[in-house]
């Protein structure tokens, strides 16, 4: 009795090389487009700012605070040290890495603006909030007073927006 012959089954060594060439190719073209390092730690900075500043106002109407503070500094190196004080007493303080500088604007009592950009050179920006959590009066080292409309932060190609009843949010402030 005869047996039947036995084929072979598999690939050839050109098509396994020929698969692993488009791999390489397909992996090489997705890798590049991935975001940088860079875009990364800007949105964690962003991201960041927005929770601690919606934090503030929180803390400000559930402690009912005379004062709440959030404060935004250029610490060493790419580092920014952001910081909610409760009665001058600090509620938290944390760093975070970005080698984005801040601008800020603000209109305040008098029909006045504050703006500037915080960079490294130790500036301080000052926010405070009343004990219903609205956003009352700000402070940039050299100019302080009572806000009358939003608080535009820009952080490189990314905005934040603050508004007078204490509210933090993504994109550009709305008149």
């Amino acid at each position: 009795m005869q047996r039947p012959a036995l084929r072979q089954r598999g690939f050839t060594l050109v098509e396994l090389v020929a698969v692993l060439v488009l791999l390489g190719i397909l992996s090489a073209a997705a890798f590049s487009r991935l975001p940088s390092v860079d875009l990364y730690e800007d949105r964690v900075f962003q991201d960041s700012l927005q929770t601690s500043l919606r934090l503030a106002q929180r803390t400000a109407l559930s402690h009912h605070a005379s004062s709440v503070q959030w404060r935004l500094s250029h610490a060493a190196g790419s580092n920014w040290q952001y910081s909610v004080l409760i009665d001058g007493n600090s509620a938290l303080s944390e760093s975070v890495a970005s080698g984005t500088a801040v601008n800020y604007s603000v209109r305040v009592s008098g029909n006045a603006t504050i703006s500037g950009t915080l960079n490294s050179n130790g500036e301080t920006l000052t926010l405070n909030f009343d004990r219903w959590g609205n956003f009352t009066n700000v402070n940039d080292g050299t100019n302080s007073g009572a806000i009358t409309r939003s608080l535009s932060l820009t952080l490189g190609a990314r905005s934040l927006c603050l508004s007078p009843v204490g509210f933090a949010y993504s994109g550009a402030c709305r008149s």
